[in-house]
């Protein structure tokens, strides 16, 4: 006999979801269409990199190196005294010359977001850091490479330094 009194309260119970559902629905549906958006800003503690090397980086990022040097020997001499509008126009005009233009409106997404700016500020100052610890290019075509804290310059002690920092076990 419990059991006749459980279902009219079940069935009511039910209901009331649904005609909220149904409420909130209809709200909805109802409501002047405004534009929505989400405008979002964030600031770093870090000055801006320049939109030329954020292209850069989305080449070097990618798997494929020869679109990143195909990208970086096509820049003009004097990219960087251009403006930032100047740079990414380059960097927009050079882009759909190398990808597809799928590819080329995710360089435009992500230099719009300033995707590679963290990344680019801590190659900076990784860079500072071998600077400061006296690991510079001294030659012409040189290179460097900071392994463990030591600045290696020589291509020979390379393999040494590496095998410094993880000793076979």
């Amino acid at each position: 006999m419990a059991q006749k009194g459980k279902g009219p309260m079940i069935c009511h119970a039910l209901k009331l979801p649904t005609v909220f559902c149904l409420l909130l629905v209809q709200s909805v549906l109802s409501s002047p269409s405004k534009s929505k958006f989400v405008d979002v800003s964030v600031v770093a503690p870090w000055a801006p990199t320049p939109l030329i090397i954020e292209a850069s980086e989305y080449f070097s990022d990618r798997a494929d190196d020869s679109n990143f040097w195909k990208f970086v020997e096509a820049l003009p001499t004097d990219i960087f005294e251009k403006t930032d509008k100047e740079q990414y126009d380059t960097s927009i005009a050079l882009a759909s010359k190398i990808v597809s233009d799928v590819q080329v409106n995710l360089i435009k997404f992500a230099l719009s977001i300033r995707n590679f700016s963290p990344k680019l500020q801590a190659y900076k100052q990784l860079w500072q850091t071998a600077l400061n610890s006296g690991c510079a290019i001294t030659e012409k075509n040189g290179a460097v490479a900071l392994i463990g804290g030591k600045c290696v310059k020589d291509a020979k002690l390379l393999k040494d330094a590496v095998h410094s920092c993880h000793p076979a076990k």
